[in-house]
């Protein structure tokens, strides 16, 4: 698939470094970003089954902090796809590349997480690839502060799920409280955990070392992990209102929907997308450096 390529209501903006079956696309006459899944073009047969469960089970989900599915389909021969929800915010991997959470912040993060992966493991979904990139500090009014995607695979972040895995075969919930404790160390501290590195202090600590232990059972549920967070930062304040703060976030943001907007001409202008209150700006990739650049370069081109 090339930029430009159409499947169903979803023009295609790129593809994803890393991953052949997985594209950025956007729908052609609404404001809808969306990650675009394709079974691979070999042995797509035998995987078809497992996709279409995937997205039946996904599609199950009702939180706000959970990416949607919005669309599925299939390609001339059979093929299936599935498009969901692309969530907009600052990534945890962005952030935590940035600097380290204080432990508040930590703590309000993990009761906020914690609560969509006990939502969906009350349905019988299990996330099983979680990763700083697919936990993301969603932005816009009323938004659930922190949102969860690459369910079922669709996301970027699927192929560096393995050092988050916890060691056992057999698969729970509390598989996924192990990713997320293993992330939630990183974000206190800037490393792994490993068997001699000593332990984070404090509340915020003793849940994340009760997260990370090898053995399931002796871990929360991810309900569990939700009631020790709200004792140690309280609930959370509905409906606070997320501040606006231009800056290069925005400018970043700017420059990407200028180029989709090339690539989907027709499309209304997408929603700006709003910082988080608490979150700092993300630095920019080079790549998006590289697209501003042009930009400007061929403004300054045309007022010449």
């Amino acid at each position: 698939m090339m930029p430009g390529d159409e499947i169903g209501d979803f023009r295609i903006i790129g593809a994803v470094v890393g991953r052949p079956d997985l594209y950025r696309a956007v729908h052609v006459s609404e404001p809808r970003r969306v990650w675009l899944k394709v079974a691979p073009a070999d042995g797509w047969r035998a995987l078809a089954s497992d996709l279409l469960r995937a997205v039946s089970l996904v599609d199950g989900l009702d939180h706000a902090g959970i990416g949607r599915i919005v669309d599925r389909g299939a390609l001339p021969g059979g093929r299936p796809w599935f498009a969901a929800e692309m969530l907009d915010g600052v990534s945890l991997g962005d952030l935590i590349g940035r600097r380290r959470l204080a432990p508040s912040e930590l703590a309000s993060l993990l009761r906020d997480a914690a609560e969509i992966l006990a939502h969906a493991h009350a349905r019988g979904v299990l996330h099983r690839q979680l990763t700083p990139a697919s936990i993301v500090m969603t932005s816009g009014a009323g938004a659930f502060p922190v949102g969860i995607a690459d369910w079922g695979g669709v996301g970027v972040c699927a192929a560096g799920a393995t050092i988050y895995k916890a060691p056992e075969r057999e698969v729970t919930g509390r598989a996924d409280v192990y990713s997320l404790g293993v992330i939630a160390y990183r974000a206190l501290t800037g490393a792994f955990p490993t068997r001699d590195a000593v332990a984070p202090v404090g509340p915020v600590g003793e849940l994340i070392a009760r997260m990370c232990q090898p053995d399931p059972a002796a871990r929360p549920t991810a309900a569990e992990v939700v009631a020790a967070a709200v004792a140690i930062v309280g609930e959370r304040v509905l409906d606070a209102p997320n501040t606006y703060d231009a800056s290069a976030a925005h400018v970043a943001v700017a420059s990407t929907l200028e180029l989709e907007r090339r690539v989907a001409p027709h499309a209304p202008h997408a929603p700006m997308i709003r910082r988080p209150r608490w979150t700092p700006a993300p630095i920019m990739s080079s790549e998006l450096a590289g697209a501003q650049l042009r930009l400007i370069g061929t403004a300054l081109r045309r007022s010449s």
